[in-house]
């Protein structure tokens, strides 16, 4: 068996240890340093995984030149996603990073072109990307289970759309790309807290470092290939379908948590058993839905095998560039057609 890659992690908070338990739980790699500018985050972070204190530093270009990393987790808010990423491929160290990727596209692009200059990887932690449950699914659509997919569908309603944008967007958004392919084009309406449209004085700085936001309530229209719509909506209340898959002959709903598909018609409403392999099955019950494990294995893999990553930089890119053209959309009231060739974050302008 190869020797385990060496993994350290920027950003020592809640999400890097769902990073640091499925990195335990994989014998291809081994986490040997953190980066993180809170020392006392740094003495618990590595007293939990057991990261030796000489291993621990609050400067992350110190970590990749000291420790030596083969790859990089990039745990951080979304507003320090970029600079340690460019950082660790400028030395091509390959990148694990964080959802959204990047606050606008101007930054997704030049840790995309770090990445194809240096040879390092780049991958995106939107876990929906390798999910068993998702990637089944979408074969079930492709062996044509539901007949011609005509609609995706998936929902926020957890959160205001300030939050969920930029924090489960990327999530959907990618998802949604799994199934219908790459997005064509976006409309999006967005409307404040008391209902009435979004105006430039509704925009905000957004909650956990994720930059500029508007709108309590959105609904995003995509335009896919072949004449399938994506319906996206953000606005808190209370959850009814989670994800969605609509074609000719019915439709397959993946609900939050569950390890299995419902699929309905007209007449029937039934569960869809998904045959997982053992390995995908261990690992969605011991490490969890949402864990990083998968994520890991296939950057790992794709690393080895020098080939594109599942859920790549431009995988990640593609979901922001659909929350960026949604901001887009809103301000001029047309529909708006991808890729954007302004790449600077729409709101900044608007604001």
């Amino acid at each position: 068996m190869p020797k385990p890659m060496r993994v350290a992690i920027v950003g020592c908070g809640g999400i890097a240890r769902m990073h640091a338990a499925s990195i335990a739980a994989l014998p291809e790699v081994e986490l040997v340093a953190l980066a993180d500018v809170r020392p006392e985050a740094l003495v618990e972070f590595g007293r939990l995984y057991g990261v030796p204190t000489t291993h621990h530093f609050t400067d992350y270009t110190a970590m990749y030149e000291k420790a030596k990393p083969d790859v990089v987790a990039v745990c951080t808010r979304p507003a320090q996603h970029h600079a340690p990423t460019v950082a660790a491929l400028a030395r091509r160290i390959h990148v694990l990073c964080e959802k959204p990727m990047a606050l606008d596209l101007e930054q997704a692009d030049e840790m995309i072109a770090t990445s194809e200059r240096t040879g390092a990887k780049l991958a995106i932690n939107t876990q929906r990307h390798t999910d068993p449950i998702y990637r089944h699914t979408a074969r079930l659509v492709r062996d044509g289970v539901i007949g011609d997919l005509r609609m995706v569908r998936s929902e926020c309603k957890g959160c205001p759309a300030t939050i969920g944008m930029m924090d489960m967007g990327p999530h959907w958004f990618d998802a949604m790309s799994l199934f219908a392919g790459p997005a064509e084009w976006v409309f999006a309406r967005l409307s404040n807290a008391n209902g009435a449209e979004a105006t430039p004085a509704d925009v905000e700085e957004g909650d956990r470092g994720s930059g500029l936001v508007a709108g309590n309530r959105c609904t995003v229209h995509i335009g896919y290939r072949n004449g399938v719509i994506g319906i996206s909506e953000y606005w808190a209340g209370v959850p009814t379908f989670g994800f969605e898959v609509v074609g000719t002959r019915g439709a397959l709903t993946i609900q939050a948590n569950e390890l299995q598909v419902t699929k309905r018609n007209a007449t029937v409403s039934e569960p869809v058993e998904i045959a997982l392999a053992v390995d995908e099955r261990k690992s969605l019950e011991t490490a969890g839905r949402w864990a990083t494990l998968n994520m890991m294995r296939a950057l790992v893999q794709a690393i080895r095998d020098d080939a594109r990553p599942e859920c790549s930089g431009y995988d990640g890119r593609a979901a922001l560039e659909v929350i960026m053209a949604a901001y887009t959309s809103h301000k001029s009231g047309e529909l708006t057609r991808l890729p954007l060739r302004d790449r600077r974050h729409p709101l900044s302008a608007w604001k």
